[in-house]
């Protein structure tokens, strides 16, 4: 079973050895990240203080159990490799193979300490202690398998907010990172399994295994004894070796196509046909895709996470961001497909007076309409033997029609229409509003005009009265409507 199971990792190590990865995302915590993927294997540049690394993962194949042993060898990397000067060129990796051998490893403590659950006053751990200093006395043997000395005097730090507050810090001068004695906690399974790992990260992870350099029995805990010194098992996470991978830049082939202009004279705008904003050629990756013209969800997470390299190179050809004016002759006509007409109103006695409520038969009607809509935003992929092309089109007519359909019937011949392509909604939804604040009463002084009373205004009460009687005769307002199409997998 054993060796059936070396076999599988070597395989699927292989396979994301020799696979094509593209760039999918960036990712910022307490540092930066940048993410590529292949359906085989994933691919993390890992920028912190200590300097830029690589990082190789496999990934599991889908039908294998959610227990399975192979899935929780690949949640570790299978290859690293520490950057210098270059990203790319003489760097060495290293190469992780599974560890067949446990070793024993001592333990020795010193300086008890109250424990996170004895400062909670729980009745039933109010006496118990833990270790505030370790000494790990681990065989040269297993060093040699994890590439670094786990050796030495570690310190408790029981303020730093991690599971059980059971965090120990190697101490001394030691090279790299440094390395960390913690309890680690699992996603799911029996917490009794939970294991104190040595890793190089304490921070908190999000949905992120954390990397285990080896770990100790379940059995053992630095919880004080009648013994100070105990012996347990250390489980490397797997047995590294330097390795000739060498990381190659491949040509994406991908051409980005602008139209001539997409201002107001060189539209269309017609609802029918969505407005050609960018066309890219790219070689397919083969992911799962069939021949012929495919029209994308706009909520396939899926399609865009698979395509987020060429979408990256076509988002830095997109137009400026500002706006735009659209002819209100072709876009501002009614449309009864892009904004159909709302049910009828009727009206019946309920107990507490006259309720209205919309017609059954109308509002099915409009509910089918409104699905039927044309997409606003739309992407569109051709697949074909020699390459595949992807079109990004907004629909700018369809848009324009339901915006105008909300104005008042005797301002749409003559209201103005402009659009505008927002590329980061995070920023541009980011509006501040000022709070309301009430205006001393100033202004010019008004004659005094017979108001039906006898005593004659004050003069801020006449100015007031000449504010309201400007009021009363009517002050002209702009009405603004506004219809926005997001497409949330692309933030």
């Amino acid at each position: 079973m054993e060796h059936d199971q070396n076999e599988e990792y070597t395989e699927a190590s292989n396979t994301a050895f020799n696979s094509t990865l593209t760039f999918s995302h960036v990712k910022r915590s307490h540092f930066w990240t940048a993410v590529y993927r292949a359906p085989t294997a994933k691919l993390e540049l890992r920028l912190d203080d200590h300097g830029a690394s690589w990082r190789l993962f496999g990934v599991a194949n889908t039908t294998l159990p959610a227990n399975s042993e192979m899935r929780k060898l690949l949640e570790q990397s299978i290859a690293v490799a520490d950057c210098g000067s270059s990203l790319l060129r003489k760097i060495q990796w290293r190469q992780r193979t599974p560890a067949e051998d446990n070793f024993e490893v001592t333990t020795k403590g010193t300086r008890p300490i109250a424990s996170w659950l004895a400062r909670l006053a729980l009745p039933d751990y109010r006496h118990q202690q833990v270790w505030s200093r370790l000494h790990i006395q681990v065989p040269t043997t297993a060093v040699a398998d994890v590439n670094v000395d786990l050796s030495g005097q570690y310190e408790a730090l029981p303020l730093c907010g991690t599971p059980g507050d059971s965090i120990y810090r190697k101490v001394g001068n030691h090279v790299g990172r440094p390395i960390y004695l913690m309890h680690n906690q699992t996603r799911d399974g029996d917490p009794k399994l939970d294991r104190v790992v040595f890793t190089t990260e304490k921070e908190r992870l999000d949905l992120r295994d954390r990397p285990v350099l080896a770990s100790l029995d379940p059995k053992w805990s630095p919880c004080v004894d009648n013994r100070s010194s105990q012996r347990a098992s250390l489980q490397p996470t797997g047995k590294w070796q330097d390795s000739d991978l060498q990381l190659c830049e491949v040509d994406p082939q991908v051409v980005v196509h602008t139209p001539s202009s997409i201002e107001a004279p060189h539209l269309q705008l017609d609802c029918k046909e969505a407005e050609l904003i960018l066309k890219c050629d790219f070689t397919s990756s083969g992911c799962d895709e069939d021949d012929g013209v495919r029209v994308v969800d706009s909520k396939d997470r899926r399609f865009f996470a698979q395509h987020a390299y060429i979408l990256e190179l076509m988002k830095r050809q997109l137009p400026a961001t500002q706006w735009r004016s659209l002819p209100i002759t072709k876009a501002g006509c009614d449309c009864s497909a892009c904004a159909p007409h709302k049910p009828n109103l009727r009206w019946k006695l309920a107990e507490k007076g006259i309720k209205p409520y919309e017609d059954p038969a109308t509002a099915a009607v409009y509910e089918r309409a409104i699905k039927r809509r044309p997409q606003p935003v739309l992407f569109q992929t051709v697949q074909e033997l020699r390459g595949s092309t992807m079109h990004f089109r907004i629909n700018l007519a369809s848009l324009a029609h339901r915006a105008v359909a909300r104005l008042p019937e005797s301002s749409r011949n003559t209201c103005r229409l402009a659009w505008i392509l927002e590329q980061d909604m995070a920023l541009s939804s980011n509006f501040n509003f000022r709070p309301f604040v009430l205006r001393p009463t100033e202004g010019p002084a008004s004659p005094q005009t017979d108001i039906g009373m006898r005593y004659k205004l004050f003069p801020r009460q006449a100015v007031v009265f000449r504010w309201m009687q400007q009021q009363e005769t009517g002050r002209p307002f702009t009405v603004e409507e506004a219809e926005e199409a997001i497409i949330p997998a692309l933030g």
